[in-house]
């Protein structure tokens, strides 16, 4: 491999990400989205009107769904689950191409 192929090949991985990176990476946000989607609610739907001679606060409360927690909860695992089945994978691929240059390294 020259120069040129190796950092082609980076710039190919930069613009055009993996796939299956692509697909844990939503999974994992979507979770975090699901666990915390209730407190950015109350953080945006509260207004605070302050003057000289009175304070008013609006506050537009929303139930606390566990349901939707415990989805979030179970695709946060899901996505580190396949995080470090990919990362397995990856990893007996490299050693199977580094025997094979060791093998052809031999002959």
């Amino acid at each position: 491999m020259t120069l040129k192929d190796i950092v082609l090949r980076k710039l190919d991985s930069i613009l055009n990400p993996n796939f299956i990176n692509k697909f844990i990476f939503s999974i994992f946000s979507l979770g975090f989205f699901c666990i915390s989607y209730q407190k950015i609610l109350s953080l945006c739907l509260s207004i605070e009107v302050i003057t000289n001679e009175f304070y008013t606060k609006f506050i537009f409360e929303n139930d606390f769904n566990i349901g939707i927690v415990i989805f979030g909860i179970l695709l946060i695992i899901i996505s580190i689950y396949l995080f470090i089945k990919r990362n397995d994978i990856l990893e007996n691929s490299d050693k199977a191409k580094i025997d094979d240059l060791a093998t052809l390294n031999r002959t």
